[in-house]
């Protein structure tokens, strides 16, 4: 049994990888031909190469069934499969190191492609990377006696290194709430622990309005407000608890962080589900004539069914309807179970 095993794990992640080498090398140029219209050549390779690494979760679990579909055509036709099947394993004794193998796979793509991937996403800050409420920015931050609430309308890079808010509002607060200071100014820079304008429009206490240059010292930085305002896609699997307790603490909403982390957590799973489901569409009693084409067709059409399932479960945990962690296990919890009483229902005929 070993020898075997080890015989289907190496065909079943050579397979993959086919399928896998297939399904980058489409995204990628798809990427590269969008950038290329836009961009010097390095540089849409390089954004070709960032948008690949964050779609490849996405596209793992259709990977996952048709390579398990190409393993088993592939053992059909050269009668691997006909002599596996006369010694008396069942199918759930040959899948089962695929089933290691794809969860290998899941856990290796939560643990260190989606780290790389957030490293790419977050090199350069970009207005439609940001995470925004109500089309704007807020920051708060507390201070002796008080605390600070900036709004901006559009966040950018300053030409010193340091954070440029456009459209800005700065409001200071006492403890009780009342609004102590206010300014405004077209651009508010945030660099070396300062927060700094130009020509700003300042209302002080006494609702005296003064045009003059202004600044106030701040603890926020670049980096912390960048973190706070990523997409959940743009942090990485190993950051996402602690980000998730920091976004808590602020008040901020969590829930697509929570499914975020949770579908890159089960992702093994999702894949486990994909390999049992390819295993059924590749159940078949025929020796000669199996219809490959018709089989992949069907199962192309289901893997697309529970995507979009998936993605109905993703939009009920995100909107309240739905426990998060029930929103990303029900769908492959679903697959796996109608599917490996479909293989024992099969091979009981």
């Amino acid at each position: 049994m070993k020898i075997l095993w080890k015989f289907l794990a190496k065909r079943f992640t050579a397979n993959l990888l086919l399928v896998l080498a297939v399904v980058c090398g489409v995204i990628f140029a798809t990427a590269f031909m969008q950038e290329i219209a836009s961009s010097p050549f390095l540089a849409a390779a390089d954004a070709a190469f960032s948008h690949f690494l964050e779609m490849l979760p996405m596209f793992l679990p259709l990977v996952a069934f048709m390579g398990t579909l190409l393993t088993f055509y592939r053992l059909l036709i050269s009668s691997e499969l006909v002599i596996i099947q006369s010694s008396g394993l069942s199918a759930y004794e040959i899948m089962r190191p695929m089933l290691l193998i794809s969860a290998i796979f899941g856990a290796l793509t939560a643990a260190a492609v989606n780290p790389l991937a957030t490293r790419y996403n977050r090199m350069e800050l970009k207005n439609s990377r940001i995470e925004r409420i109500d089309g704007a920015v807020w920051l708060r931050e507390k201070i002796k006696n008080g605390s600070v609430i900036i709004r901006a309308v559009e966040m950018e890079n300053s030409e010193k290194g340091g954070l440029a808010l456009i459209g800005a509002t700065f409001l200071k607060q006492d403890e009780s709430f009342r609004i102590t200071q206010r300014a405004s100014a077209d651009k508010i820079i945030l660099e070396d622990g300062n927060l700094s304008a130009k020509n700003a429009l300042i209302l002080d206490s006494k609702g005296v309005e003064t045009r003059r240059d202004f600044k106030a010292p701040t603890s926020l930085t670049h980096e912390n407000i960048i973190k706070q305002y990523l997409k959940p896609n743009q942090v990485s699997f190993w950051d996402l608890p602690e980000f998730i307790r920091t976004l808590r603490s602020m008040g901020a909403p969590t829930a697509s962080h929570v499914l975020q982390f949770l579908s890159l957590l089960f992702l093994p799973l999702v894949l486990i589900s994909m390999t049992v489901l390819g295993v059924l569409f590749s159940q078949t009693k025929q020796r000669r004539n199996f219809s490959f084409t018709r089989q992949f067709g069907l199962g192309i059409i289901t893997c697309f069914v529970v995507y979009f399932t998936i993605q109905i479960f993703n939009a009920m945990g995100s909107s309240g309807a739905m426990i998060p962690v029930l929103a990303v296990f029900f769908p492959p919890a679903i697959v796996l179970f109608f599917s490996a009483t479909a293989i024992m229902k099969y091979d009981s005929i």
